[in-house]
């Protein structure tokens, strides 16, 4: 008897322990109605515009997690620049997530996107919205990307020589830049013009013109961009 109640507790323990050990619930198909909400079925979508609102058209294996819960859902991802919705494909069925600020990241390929505040400029008056972004670089500065869809007319014209265009809406994705120094924060436009951008690298102005010159960076190309955020948080990290 002694021997047996020995052996329930060394199972208990062990039980325990591993119970202890194990922090994230990976989940595939399971509890999604906590999270997701149906996509609308294809014969419900807007068919009469042409092309895709996908920041990627292929459904790419990703995980999410969220905040406040340990838990990743682990499936198929794609971000719809459109709807500005995460969709998720399960068991042959498309979703979106119910409330993204659940949201503290999300992996999609090799891609990491969260969801923030972001300010914008409307006429005068500046606003407040949120979004989906792609995270580009973290640091000192943070570059975000965000997705974002306009139709486009391919205006047919008649000519003699036939004319061009078949007169359909078309998607066109495109993509903007922000940035934040505090993750508190909301996000911020990175402003195009080149005075703006270097600005916010004042406290390595030398170093910044010199990686200017000699790359030949041109900061109206969002790739440069990209590089001289990324060379500049290195310079942050390196004085620490």
């Amino acid at each position: 008897m002694i021997m047996k109640s020995l052996l329930v507790f060394i199972i208990l323990a062990i039980t325990v322990q591993l119970s202890a050990q194990v922090s994230t619930i990976y989940v595939s198909g399971e509890n999604m109605s906590d999270h997701f909400r149906l996509y609308p079925s294809p014969e419900n979508e807007d068919t009469k515009i042409l092309g895709s609102p996908y920041a990627d058209e292929h459904w790419t294996t990703g995980t999410i997690s969220f905040k406040n819960i340990n838990q990743i859902v682990s499936d198929h991802l794609r971000l719809n620049a459109s709807t500005n919705e995460l969709e998720v494909f399960n068991k042959g069925k498309k979703m979106a997530i119910i409330e993204p600020f659940n949201v503290k990241q999300v992996k999609v390929g090799n891609r990491e996107y969260i969801y923030a505040f972001y300010i914008y400029e409307y006429g005068k008056s500046l606003y407040i919205s949120s979004s989906y972004f792609h995270v580009i670089c973290k640091g000192k500065i943070e570059l975000l990307k965000r997705y974002y869809v306009k139709i486009v007319n391919n205006t047919y014209v008649s000519n003699y020589m036939g004319g061009g265009g078949d007169g359909r809406n078309h998607y066109s994705v495109k993509s903007e830049y922000f940035f934040r120094t505090n993750v508190d924060e909301a996000a911020r436009e990175l402003g195009g013009k080149k005075k703006d951008i270097l600005k916010l690298m004042a406290d390595y102005e030398d170093e910044i013109e010199e990686f200017v010159k000699d790359n030949k960076i041109n900061l109206k190309n969002g790739e440069d961009v990209e590089e001289i955020i990324k060379y500049y948080n290195s310079l942050c990290l390196e004085s620490q």
